[in-house]
C-alpha cells in the first residue's frame, strides 16, 4: 500500500510499465542493498531497464545522488537503459520510448523472442 508521495509516484509508474509488458520489479528500500541501485529494475523487448525515481511533484528534499547517476551510466554504459524519472512529462516520455522498443521489437522479432533465445530454441 502506498504511504507518501514518492511510494504513490513508483507505484503509478510500475502500473504503467506492467501494462506495456515485460518484467519490472520494485527494489526495495534497505540499507543492506547496494547503494545506488534504481528504485525500479526491469527486463523489456530484450533490454535491462533501470529507473531511478524522484518525486514527481518536486516538493522532495534531495534529488538525484552522484551514486545514483553512476550507476545509470553503468546500465546505459553496458547496453541498458538507465533512466530518471523526476516529472510526469518524464515518464510520458519514456512510456513513448518504450513504445517505439516495443514496435521496433515486434518487427524484428515475429516470434517474440530474442535470436539467440530462437536458436537455443531449435536445438
Amino acid at each position: 500500500m502506498p504511504k507518501g508521495p514518492e511510494d504513490k509516484d513508483k507505484a503509478k509508474t510500475l502500473k504503467r510499465l506492467r501494462a506495456l509488458g515485460g518484467w519490472w520489479y520494485s527494489t526495495p528500500r534497505s540499507r543492506f542493498g547496494a547503494s545506488g541501485t534504481p528504485d525500479i529494475i526491469g527486463c523489456f523487448c530484450g533490454r535491462f531497464i533501470g529507473l531511478e525515481l524522484k518525486r514527481f511533484d518536486g516538493l522532495g528534499s534531495y534529488g538525484v545522488t552522484k551514486i545514483q547517476m553512476h550507476r545509470l551510466c553503468d546500465i546505459n554504459d553496458a547496453g541498458g537503459i538507465g533512466w530518471l524519472i523526476n516529472r510526469e512529462e518524464t515518464l510520458e516520455r519514456f512510456i513513448q520510448v518504450l513504445t517505439v522498443v516495443r514496435k521496433a521489437w515486434d518487427t524484428d522479432n515475429p516470434t517474440g523472442r530474442p535470436a539467440q533465445a530462437e536458436e537455443a530454441h531449435v536445438q
